[in-house]
């Protein structure tokens, strides 16, 4: 598209999007501390049959996290900025896809929205409650129940950069954090792109992240949902998809083997391929 790249929220923070190719439109919503380069193999794959839109959440990337930032950097913020962001592209019906804290966000919008303008949802790795509990054992690695999330959230006050590179190893596969040929270029380069982050807005992100359960909004989704979720993850497992697929009426879950939370990294070709054939059943 020649749409100039920015477009301007309603509480006026400027978040920069790309769109790429023709046709029935996706939307990609990225992760905590990541960015719309998350989403470029699949970019470059999906662009040849739809229209493809990556942007960057309010205090990632090159849009906006300076002062505009401050006061809204919540959950239910970056929803209401998809719902801008489809309504200032002027999609009808749209496909959305969000992968970790992107997911969170359409679980948000659902709550919001219920399923207007949604025509697919993709949700990638993520729990509908990061925080565990005596009941609830399917947040955060199995165990992060929330005296750990209080602590986690002192030490990324107290040190952004050091608990990040204690946190950055458990996104990836097991077995490529545990290999010692594949581990340091893929940690030093994972580092370069969440060191690029302002902690001022990360912080509140988090909180508001983990401070929520989505598992009620789970049975409101009433569009065809594909889920991906990683065989050899530290984050999240293939209980969590199960648990997703048992919830979610009209979901296809496919587990993928010898990946990580990065799954759309760790096997872009096995991603691509399962989501187009997703969407070619729409």
């Amino acid at each position: 598209g020649n749409i100039m790249p920015y477009f301007v929220t309603s509480d006026n923070c400027k978040l920069y999007y790309e769109n790429k190719g023709n046709g029935d439109p996706i939307i990609f919503v990225h992760g905590w501390t990541a960015s719309r380069l998350s989403f470029l193999l699949q970019t470059q794959y999906l662009s040849k049959n739809h229209e493809v839109i990556t942007y960057d959440l309010r205090g990632h990337g090159a849009s906006d996290r300076g002062a505009v930032t401050e006061s809204n950097m919540t959950i239910d913020r970056l929803a209401i900025d998809l719902r801008e962001l489809i309504e200032y592209l002027g999609f009808e019906k749209v496909n959305v896809c969000g992968w970790s804290m992107g997911a969170s966000t359409i679980f948000n919008y659902v709550q919001l929205y219920g399923n207007d303008r949604l025509k697919s949802i993709g949700i990638i790795d993520m729990t509908p409650k990061l925080v565990t509990d005596d009941e609830w054992t399917l947040g955060l690695y199995g165990k992060f129940n929330s005296k750990d999330n209080n602590e986690f959230i002192i030490s990324l006050a107290k040190s952004f950069s050091e608990t990040m590179a204690d946190f950055v190893p458990l996104t990836f596969a097991k077995w490529k954090r545990n290999d010692p040929e594949i581990f340091p270029e893929l940690f030093k380069m994972t580092m370069d792109r969440v060191s690029g982050n302002t902690p001022h807005c990360m912080l509140p992100l988090w909180i508001s992240m983990s401070s929520k359960d989505y598992r009620q909004i789970l049975s409101k989704i009433e569009v065809p949902t594909f889920l991906a979720y990683s065989g050899d993850g530290q984050l999240y497992s293939p209980a969590h998809g199960e648990y997703m697929k048992e919830h979610i009426k009209n979901s296809v879950l496919n587990i993928f083997p010898r990946c990580g939370h990065g799954l759309i990294v760790d096997n872009p070709e096995k991603f691509n391929r399962d989501y187009d054939a997703f969407l070619r059943t729409l």
